[in-house]
């Protein structure tokens, strides 16, 4: 679907709309949770197992990566916050656990999923990747960023 300096992939083209201005993101049924110990100063990734989220969920103070079912292409004059629903946040999920920004240009070339790390506050169950636990708004900058030709995409495969 394209909307002006959007472009967003999702399958059978379903895409959440929460009102008029928020873009509801859901999640694969998939986690990645990395294998320690963790060297901070190697620039390798480290080892990860991935399984999938439903239907065992999430026991309190596990994390792990999750990736959106939709696929974003942005614009370079474009940039996007991204939030957890505050329905689900209140209940111990929390999605943002480092970045919430969407940069100028993500997915630009391939639509990329948005990765998410997730937190559980308490033990989680129930997902489902029909809901939209988090969310994105887009806001148009004044002037286009200059692209450098990051891919996004290629540190963790959507």
């Amino acid at each position: 679907m394209e909307l002006g300096d959007l472009r967003i992939v999702a399958d059978e083209n379903r895409i959440v709309f929460l009102d008029d201005f928020r873009i509801g993101l859901r999640l694969q049924n998939r986690l990645q949770q990395i294998e320690g110990p963790i060297n901070l100063s190697q620039d390798s990734p480290p080892a990860a197992i991935e399984r999938p989220l439903a239907p065992r969920g999430m026991m309190r103070g596990e994390w792990g990566l999750a990736f959106s079912v939709e696929r974003l292409s942005v614009s370079e004059r474009l940039i996007g916050f991204l939030n957890t629903r505050s329905k689900y946040a209140r209940l111990g999920l929390e999605t943002m656990g480092s970045s919430w920004l969407i940069a100028p240009g993500f997915g630009y070339n391939d639509p990329t999923s948005v990765v998410f790390e997730v937190i559980a506050h308490n033990d989680l169950t129930g997902f489902s990747s029909h809901i939209s636990y988090a969310y994105t708004m887009f806001f148009e900058l004044d002037h286009p960023v200059r692209l450098d030709g990051r891919s996004y995409g290629g540190r963790f495969p959507h």
